[in-house]
């Protein structure tokens, strides 16, 4: 008998300006706490926008973030950000919590969906 527990988490959320708010706050974050059983996580990045996305990881609850490597889904060297729309992947299992901070912001709105397996 055999059997195997899998948790799978997705979040989402959208980064963009919008009403007297011309630009997003400083650093405009989406994150997620990472379950126990994490494995991977990938990070997709949607819309059209002017902005660049850091990836980051935190080991102590969010008190400090780190550069995270991740692969683009076709392939190429890994990326620590992005400032075009696409999926990465990346390891998590040494990590707490993950996040996608709009490090720089002109334009546009990025959606940024976060899933984790």
């Amino acid at each position: 008998m055999s059997f195997s527990i899998e948790k799978i988490r997705d979040f989402s959320d959208t980064i963009t300006a919008s009403g007297n708010n011309p630009n997003p706050p400083a650093n405009a974050v989406v994150g997620i706490s990472l379950p126990g059983l994490a494995r991977e996580v990938a990070i997709q990045l949607e819309g059209v926008f002017v902005a660049t996305v850091q990836f980051e990881v935190s080991i102590d609850g969010g008190k400090t973030w780190s550069p995270l490597a991740m692969t683009p889904s076709g392939g190429g060297a890994a990326v620590q950000n992005a400032n075009a729309p696409g999926l990465f992947v990346a390891d998590v299992r040494a990590y707490a919590m993950v996040q996608a901070r709009c490090s720089a912001y002109t334009s546009g709105a990025v959606a940024v969906v976060i899933h984790v397996g």
